[in-house]
């Protein structure tokens, strides 16, 4: 895609997503936007562009894929940006395109892509696997390349557990009915880190979450190693076995190795920021 202009379909081009990709890829080549209410419908962009681009929430993904594929030619190159690869992907394969399954690791925003990770999931032999790869690398993203089964077991952990633990998070000390300004009051800045992530989660698109949850098949293998994990750490601590806790403690340390070191290196300058910050967040809770 770097070699030459391209002229890229974005279906759902007026979402988030579909917005971000259309700015990145406005740079270099002709972009046509298809979402509700637009000029131009799913079979216009097929019928206008080379690459095609589906941007479409979880639950929509395949439907609009299926309705495409019949008239995909070689010519065309197929991908989605949806946070789940195997169902896609399954679907995508059955076209006469190129198809590459994407997922950007990123919620959009204005800053760019640098640094940003794109994990790309080719499904047959294709050149424009190098061309795309090129493409994103061009922007100073980090592009990794892997199988959709694999990018769904990762995505079990990544998302669904990192989601999961967050909304527990805020779901316990909702049933335990602390008011959110006292616990501010007395947050050290690395609570509220957590606090804030959180929140983050939270205040996001609610569909979104909830079907990567359920849609992901390693959801519920993961959220099982959580529940053991959980409970083998509340057994050693009901039962007050100091030595049970320290053990664990330093094995999991031995575990994370040298990124142990490297975090709490980096989260010393993240507790700066959000002490620095602490005054807006005291206000917003009062």
């Amino acid at each position: 895609m770097g070699e030459r202009s391209f002229d890229v379909g974005i279906i759902g081009g007026d979402g988030k997503m579909g917005s971000f990709l259309k700015k990145v890829f406005e740079k270099e080549h002709s972009v046509y936007v298809s979402d509700k209410g637009s000029k131009l419908s799913n079979l216009d962009l097929v019928e206008k562009c080379n690459v095609i681009i589906v941007s479409v929430p979880i639950r929509e993904t395949v439907s609009v894929i299926e309705e495409i594929t019949p008239h995909l030619t070689e010519n065309h190159l197929l991908l989605d940006v949806c946070s789940l690869k195997e169902k896609p992907c399954d679907a995508m394969v059955k076209t006469k395109a190129h198809a590459i399954g994407m997922h950007p690791m990123f919620a959009p925003s204005s800053g760019g892509m640098k640094n940003q990770t794109v994990v790309l999931c080719p499904l047959k032999e294709t050149p424009r696997l190098d061309c795309i790869k090129c493409f994103f690398e061009k922007a100073h993203a980090r592009v990794v390349v892997t199988s959709p089964k694999n990018h769904d077991k990762m995505m079990g952990i990544i998302q669904c557990l990192t989601h999961f633990i967050s909304i527990v998070y805020v779901l316990t000390m909702k049933n335990l009915d602390v008011e959110m300004q006292e616990l501010v009051d007395y947050a050290s800045p690395v609570y509220l880190i957590e606090l804030l992530m959180s929140g983050r989660i939270l205040s996001q698109d609610k569909s979104l979450y909830a079907d990567i949850q359920m849609q992901n098949p390693k959801s519920p293998e993961v959220l099982k190693a959580f529940s053991e994990a959980t409970q083998f750490l509340k057994n050693i601590v009901n039962e007050g076995d100091s030595e049970g806790f320290e053990k664990t403690f330093e094995d999991l340390k031995a575990y994370l190795g040298p990124l142990g070191k490297v975090a709490s290196e980096v989260s010393s300058e993240f507790v700066q920021v959000v002490n620095n910050k602490k005054e807006t967040i005291l206000k917003s809770v009062k």
